[in-house]
C-alpha cells in the first residue's frame, strides 16, 4: 500500500479531491458553524496476495494514520469491502485508522498492513470544522508537518500567541488542514495557499481518539 511520511514547515501539484462525504461534512460545518460528530467502526480487509495494492493511500504520521485517498477501483481490497458494506461503514478519504489488529503504534500498524494478507482496522470518521485566520501581519502561531505528496498539513507546535490565537481558533497539535480557502490538493499546494493568503479559511480535520 502507499504510505507517506513527513517534512516540516514553521510559519516564522495535481489536486486530490476531498471525498464527497468529507466535502458534505465541510459544507455542513460552513452552514451551521459546528463540527460533525465522528463515528468509529471496525473493518476487515482481505487481499489475494501481499503484492495486491490495498486501494488506498495513507499518511502515517501524527496521532493516527490518515487516509489521504481511496481508489475508485472496486476490484481492490478496499473497493471490495466498500462494495459489500453499508453507507455508514464505508472507508472514505479523510478517515483515520486508529488501530490495525489491535496495534496502535504507527510503525506496528504499517508493518501489519504491509505484511499481512488479511487484517482488521479500527476506523474513525474525522471531526471537521472551518475557521478563518486573519494574519494581520502576524505569524499563524503554529507550524506544520507534511509530505509533499500527502493531502494534508499536520499542525504542530501550537503557541500561545499568533494570528490563530487572536482569531479565537481552537487549533490543536495533531489537527490536519485538509483544505485552504476551499482548495484541496497535495500538501505542497496547501502550504503554498496557506503561506500566500492574508486571511486563509482553513478546513481542519481532527481525530478524536479519546471519543467513543
Amino acid at each position: 500500500f502507499e504510505c507517506c511520511c513527513c517534512a516540516n514547515y514553521d510559519d516564522e501539484s495535481e489536486p486530490i479531491a476531498l471525498d464527497p462525504g468529507l466535502e458534505e461534512d465541510r459544507a455542513a460545518v460552513v452552514a451551521k458553524g459546528t463540527a460533525a460528530t465522528p463515528s468509529c467502526f471496525v473493518v476487515k480487509i482481505s487481499r489475494d496476495h501481499l503484492d495486491e495494492p490495498l486501494g488506498m493511500r495513507v499518511e502515517a504520521f501524527g496521532a493516527a494514520m490518515h487516509i489521504a485517498s481511496v481508489s475508485d477501483n472496486a476490484a481492490t481490497p478496499v473497493g471490495r469491502y466498500n462494495r459489500a458494506s453499508a453507507a455508514g461503514s464505508l472507508i472514505r478519504t479523510g478517515d483515520y485508522i486508529l488501530a490495525v489488529e489491535g496495534r496502535t503504534l504507527l510503525p506496528d500498524m504499517t508493518e501489519v498492513m504491509a505484511n499481512e494478507a488479511s487484517f482488521e482496522m479500527l476506523v474513525r470518521r474525522p471531526m471537521v470544522f472551518v475557521a478563518t485566520v486573519p494574519k494581520r501581519g502576524k505569524p499563524l502561531g503554529f507550524g506544520v508537518n507534511y509530505h509533499s505528496q500527502g493531502a494534508s498539513l499536520t499542525v504542530t507546535g501550537v503557541r500561545g500567541d499568533g494570528a490563530a490565537k487572536d482569531a479565537g481558533v481552537d487549533v490543536q497539535d495533531g489537527d490536519r488542514i485538509v483544505a485552504v480557502n476551499g482548495c484541496t490538493g497535495t500538501a505542497s499546494k496547501l502550504l503554498e495557499e496557506l503561506s500566500s493568503s492574508d486571511s486563509p479559511e482553513l478546513t481542519i480535520s481532527r481525530c478524536c481518539i479519546a471519543s467513543s
